[in-house]
């Protein structure tokens, strides 16, 4: 097996030409670009040539390298090509520590350079700055290329065994390392060191919160509430129970639900709930329908209470129930969701 290499191995092969400082992206991560998207940090980025790459193409970049020659060699490719990189002289092995978080990781070559220990160590590091759900992009020497030349040999097994826990593993695809022309210190296969290009998304926490499922409001007349919630708004009944609730579906997976306090609040199979006064609740429509929601409120007699267009591009049309609730129907962009909203 391959010896691990030092910080000492590494400086002395940056006081010349490394073998994979080569003056391009590797095209594992140019094929790859259109998958990675958002927030990138690059572990062990050398020179920078992978982060400035993904970066021209406008992706948020930060690259990192436990030494000061390639950050210092990255950094002048910064100035000169005017793409920004933030640059930084980090160890890949304090990642855990790390308050940043990222839509996705890339590792061209850092990865096989660990011992047994140091590899669980960083791939715990991964896992806290990669945002669930996120991806890493890594590519590593495969146990195919012939030799013991070169960093460690990593084989399929050993790939699945270390991101076996809180992972999932999408792909792992043979590729070949780009390496300088006429290497004179090292002899790989033709065509370039035999490689593994590995996609691997972090799971989400078990206690993420995925989102509101439910949206309650109250009224003491349910009779008149289910038929203004149909007969205007359309909203189908899922479920009701005479004197208690009326239960309505808003949407493919919510549900708007009202019950009437002086029931709830005295308790029953659940906790007891309930309040007087008005409440306020948001539905939201598609913003090409607008107009003709406006109109359809003021046919079905229903006074506008209010209408508001919202700094990011959403609208709002405000109006009251038989209950006195103040409903809203909302176009996207009120808020900046990932969901639209």
């Amino acid at each position: 097996m391959s010896a691990i290499p030092t910080q000492e191995t590494f400086r002395n092969l940056y006081s010349g030409q490394a073998p994979w400082d080569i003056p391009k992206a590797q095209k594992v991560f140019v094929d790859a670009a259109d998958k990675i998207t958002g927030s990138v940090l690059d572990a062990g980025c050398g020179t920078g040539e992978n982060a400035l790459y993904l970066a021209s193409l406008g992706r948020q970049l930060t690259g990192i390298d436990f030494l000061e020659e390639p950050i210092s060699r990255a950094r002048r490719k910064v100035i000169q090509r005017g793409t920004w990189v933030t640059f930084l002289v980090r160890d890949a092995l304090t990642l855990a520590r790390w308050d940043e978080r990222f839509d996705n990781v890339i590792d061209s070559g850092l990865f096989h350079v660990f011992k047994d220990d140091d590899r669980r160590r960083y791939v715990d590091g991964l896992a806290t700055v990669l945002k669930p759900g996120g991806r890493l992009f890594l590519m590593c020497f495969s146990n195919e290329e012939p030799g013991e030349q070169g960093p460690r040999r990593v084989s399929r097994e050993e790939l699945h065994d270390a991101f076996r826990r809180d992972w999932a593993v999408e792909s792992i695809q043979p590729a070949r390392f780009e390496t300088i022309p006429d290497l004179k210190e090292f002899s790989f296969s033709e065509g370039g060191p035999k490689a593994w290009f590995v996609v691997v998304r972090r799971n989400p926490s078990p206690f993420v919160i995925e989102g509101a499922v439910e949206t309650v409001v109250y009224a003491d007349n349910l009779d008149a509430i289910e038929a203004f919630y149909t007969s205007v708004l359309g909203l189908p009944v899922i479920q009701k129970d005479a004197g208690r609730h009326v239960f309505f579906r808003a949407g493919n997976g919510d549900v708007f639900l009202v019950f009437r306090p002086e029931t709830t609040l005295r308790g029953d199979i659940l906790p007891a709930h309930g309040t007087t006064g008005p409440g306020h609740f948001a539905l939201g429509i598609h913003a090409d329908s607008y107009e003709k929601w406006r109109q359809h409120l003021v046919e079905k007699g229903v006074a506008i209470v209010r209408e508001m267009t919202w700094p990011l591009g959403g609208r709002s049309i405000y109006f009251r129930d038989p209950a006195g609730n103040i409903g809203e129907l909302v176009t996207p962009g009120i808020w900046g969701t990932p969901a639209g909203w």
